[in-house]
């Protein structure tokens, strides 16, 4: 499947969802319900990987619609989405996450797994201070 999700630790606080070649919006929601289902079987925090460096984006559908549609309906227990993608794309996320006042705050991007994680752990020491 060209989507897919599960656990990236074993203390289930971060998801990691791959995205590899061709994939369609029914594949985007399937694996955000999948996503969703798991974070609601734990009672903590869960912070979101988002691998689409392999990925080719469908042709048809707006992205940012489909996006915010799955945002919407996250689990009650998410922290921060992390895309990992090429520079580019992640210079555009970043600007977009000037525009979306709702989810732009939980919206970030890397271009490595090293770098998802250090933002990921980087965000969890603000939560924790707070908390």
């Amino acid at each position: 499947m060209p989507a897919n999700c599960d656990w990236m630790d074993a203390s289930k606080t971060v998801i990691l969802v791959n995205y590899e070649g061709n994939w369609t919006w029914d594949e985007f929601f399937a694996v955000a319900d999948r996503g969703r289902e798991l974070a609601n079987s734990v009672p903590h925090r869960v912070d979101y990987i988002l691998d689409m460096r392999h990925a080719i984006q469908p042709n048809k559908g707006s992205t940012m619609t489909n996006s915010r549609t799955v945002m919407a309906k996250r689990a009650a227990n998410s922290g921060i989405f992390v895309t990992l993608t090429t520079p580019f794309v992640k210079v555009m996320l970043n600007v977009f996450k000037n525009f979306d006042r709702e989810h732009g705050s939980i919206m970030y991007a890397a271009t490595s797994i090293d770098e998802a994680k250090a933002l990921i752990a980087k965000v969890q020491m603000k939560y924790i201070a707070k908390v």
